[in-house]
């Protein structure tokens, strides 16, 4: 029993210990700064996609991107303003094919995705293959962030929850009975397209931490999560942000104790916050 007692003693002043460290280097503090203002963006919106079904967008944007990444490499520009252009316009196109041309969002989103992926392939053959800076967008790397990428995520999150506050009456009307809001005055066509570029910007801001193959799981996670136990839409989108923030946290935490990548720990640390939830959320049925 003592010995047992010893260790956890011993594993508690460790842990403290890489507490201190993590909390003295500077890119630490900058990787959990903008980590607080992605997920105040892609929570929020998150919360709007998912009751609206269209969950799967932030894929097609962030494959779309890709294609706008590579552009910025080949043109030697910088490739997140190239990558908001194209991200930009493909949420243009799927809100365009949704409504006016009557096109399920599973199959605009597709369409997008697609697009941007192949306009990327074939910019990679152009230019020779991979190379590491465009690498590093399909994984991420929130510990690499610079001090522009903080006042662009700044900007964009900035832009997404004035938004989001600004509109909320539309946007809850809009999630519960979208021919109800249009009767109310809402109108829906526009907010629509205003929140799908705004989609497109997050999960570009979003790109540089978790990278494009996960960039989906900080759309979808926190509000699944929030969803299994809020009482209200408001109760949501504060939960949903919330465990956004918490599985940023712990996943750098994670990256820099056990020297893993820190957009697949972030993720991960997402999945077992959204299992705890499901577990409580049983228990109160």
């Amino acid at each position: 029993m003592e010995r047992s007692s010893n260790i956890t003693v011993m594993e508690v002043m460790t842990m403290i210990e890489l507490l201190a460290d993590f909390f003295h280097y500077d890119f630490m503090w900058k990787a959990l700064l903008i980590g607080v203002m992605i997920s105040a963006s892609t929570s929020v919106l998150g919360v709007y996609l998912v009751l609206e079904k269209m969950s799967l967008i932030g894929d097609g944007l962030a494959h779309a991107s890709f294609g706008g990444i590579a552009l910025g490499f080949l043109f030697n520009v910088d490739p997140v303003l190239t990558a908001f252009a194209v991200a930009g316009i493909a949420s243009f196109g799927i809100n365009h094919l949704v409504t006016k041309e009557r096109t399920h969002g599973d199959s605009a989103i597709a369409l997008a995705l697609s697009t941007g992926m192949a306009l990327a392939v074939v910019i990679i053959g152009v230019v020779g293959g991979f190379n590491a800076d465009l690498f590093s967008y399909l994984f991420g790397s929130i510990l690499s962030i610079s001090f522009n990428d903080i006042i662009l995520t700044f900007v964009v999150s900035g832009g997404v929850v004035g938004f989001f506050v600004f509109k909320y009456d539309s946007i809850l009307q809009m999630n519960f009975n979208e021919e109800l809001a249009e009767l109310n005055g809402v109108n829906t066509k526009r907010t629509k397209y205003v929140l799908t570029f705004l989609v497109a910007l997050s999960v570009v801001t979003a790109v540089r931490a978790v990278g494009i193959l996960l960039v989906t799981g900080l759309i979808v996670i926190p509000p699944l999560t929030a969803l299994q136990i809020a009482k209200s839409y408001k109760n949501a989108v504060f939960l949903s942000f919330l465990v956004s923030m918490s599985g940023m946290f712990v996943g750098v935490f994670s990256s820099f104790a056990l020297d893993i990548p820190p957009s697949g720990a972030i993720i991960l640390s997402l999945i077992l916050l959204f299992g705890i939830s499901t577990l409580i959320s049983e228990k109160e049925k």
